[in-house]
């Protein structure tokens, strides 16, 4: 069984698409956090008790803190992590799962995403850092960080993103939670490293697919609070892990 993982703060409207389709795969548990939304969410997600087991957040805490919220509910051999964005594809899943069936020594894997309009995203990522980073906000986004030669092929990227990684619930018994000190940004990428420090490969497959609506919130706005937080949320990585360049 996979336990699909999903937060939400003020995406009621990106909660309404994915959680109808979810319900409709098989051997599925769904969970979904409300990281203290005040749009109608909690509301929504009353209407399907019987399909979806849900964690009502009395304030945003983060991404990381709200996602082990929902991990500590997971009872699946795999954990699914997914942003309310995503289209969410059940194939695309099984997929996956049937990869890391067959390659024992995967223990936690992403797949290709894809904009709306079909671009693929940089979602397998170099280690993001000081040099990196301070590119990617002076030319809002446009520098990539990421391995657009590799990137039809699986291999072993630093990190994918949190967007969607299938993770065997194993792995995450082994490596624990994600690291609640980052509010939002890296936490991605911490838990990657932690992953692989434990003996297990992090991969990237691009023959499975799903479309990520995402807007990049501090790209466009790096000076705001969150975009403060994504730049504290990096320094405590850096001093963690002690390793400022790529």
């Amino acid at each position: 069984m996979v336990s699909y993982v999903v937060i939400s703060w003020q995406g009621l409207e990106m909660v309404k698409r994915i959680v109808p389709l979810l319900v409709k795969s098989k051997d599925r548990q769904i969970i979904v956090v409300d990281n203290g939304s005040t749009d109608g969410t909690d509301a929504y997600l009353k209407g399907w008790e019987n399909e979806v087991t849900t964690v009502t957040l009395d304030r945003n805490y983060g991404v990381a803190y709200a996602r082990n919220r929902g991990i500590e509910k997971a009872t699946g051999e795999w954990v699914c992590i997914l942003d309310n964005d995503i289209c969410f594809e059940e194939a695309a899943i099984n997929e996956m799962v049937a990869y890391m069936k067959s390659h024992t020594d995967v223990g936690l894997a992403g797949c290709r995403l894809l904009y709306p309009d079909g671009v693929v995203q940089d979602s397998c990522k170099l280690y993001p850092g000081v040099v990196q980073k301070i590119k990617n906000l002076l030319c809002r986004g446009r520098v990539r960080y990421s391995y657009p030669e590799k990137m039809d092929s699986v291999f072993e990227p630093v990190y994918v993103i949190g967007a969607c990684q299938l993770i065997r619930k194993s792995v995450i018994d082994e490596a624990g939670l994600l690291d609640e000190n980052i509010f939002y940004g890296s936490e991605d990428c911490d838990y990657c490293l932690r992953v692989k420090a434990e003996g297990w490969k992090v991969v990237y497959l691009p023959t499975m697919s799903m479309v990520h609506d995402c807007q990049r919130k501090t790209n466009a706005h790096p000076l705001s609070r969150l975009g403060w937080k994504h730049i504290k949320g990096l320094m405590y990585l850096y001093r963690k892990h002690r390793r400022y360049i790529d």
